[in-house]
């Protein structure tokens, strides 16, 4: 975690807070899509690991409304989309959860 929060911190062009977020948010999605179609492992450490970079990455850059936003984000999913999944869903809260302990 440490790795990735110098690496959101020194603000790098190729390796910007946003760009990572977009990285680590599609390993939700592939996450979620090998849970329900069962092409490989999900486990629930993964969903924690998860979230926890999630939470590196929203909180690291010193811009708390970014990280406020990336809550939100997940809080609006879970209200509004009915076409979300339980992994989505755990990680989602896993995220909310992890972002709170920082912020």
């Amino acid at each position: 975690m440490d790795f990735l929060r110098a690496l959101v911190q020194i603000n790098l062009p190729a390796f910007t807070s946003k760009q990572l977020l977009v990285i680590f948010l599609e390993q939700e999605k592939d996450l979620s899509h090998s849970k329900l179609d069962g092409s490989g492992p999900s486990h629930k450490q993964s969903y924690y690991s998860l979230a926890k970079c999630i939470s590196v990455i929203s909180v690291g850059s010193g811009n708390l409304m970014e990280a406020v936003q990336v809550a939100n984000s997940f809080v609006r999913d879970l209200a509004t989309n009915s076409n979300i999944n339980d992994v989505q869903v755990v990680i989602a809260l896993l995220s909310i959860g992890e972002i709170g302990r920082h912020v």
